[in-house]
């Protein structure tokens, strides 16, 4: 198969407590042994106030609530506001590509990945 999904976790976030800003691809990381990250996603395993995940560098903030599925690209730098009534409880996954021949294929028709992001990071 091309593609892999794994690293299947039960996240939680207090009440008062959020995420600072980071991206999920882990570059520089031992991890392109295996494949090439490219996909993050959250399944929101409950209602909470607060715990928007902001995208910074494009302008987007999403407010989930359970049953929710959010997927983003695993390079795009997020943050997890602060959570204000119930804890927050997700499920979160990674999806890998791991063949080199899709990730060229990938590249040559949308450019290299590392171009996309170029603006200085948080």
């Amino acid at each position: 198969s091309d593609t892999l999904f794994s690293d299947l976790c039960l996240t939680h976030v207090h009440k008062n407590y959020c995420w600072g800003p980071h991206e999920d691809s882990m570059k520089g990381r031992d991890f392109n042994k295996e494949g090439r990250l490219f996909y993050a996603g959250v399944l929101y395993l409950n209602d909470f106030e607060g715990g928007e995940i902001d995208y910074p560098d494009i302008n987007i903030r999403v407010k989930g609530k359970k049953g929710d599925l959010i997927l983003h690209d695993a390079n795009v730098w997020h943050f997890v506001n602060k959570v204000k009534t119930e804890d927050r409880y997700a499920m979160t996954f990674y999806i890998w590509k791991n063949h080199d021949d899709i990730y060229n294929k990938f590249v040559a028709q949308n450019g290299p990945v590392e171009d996309w992001y170029t603006k200085d990071k948080p």
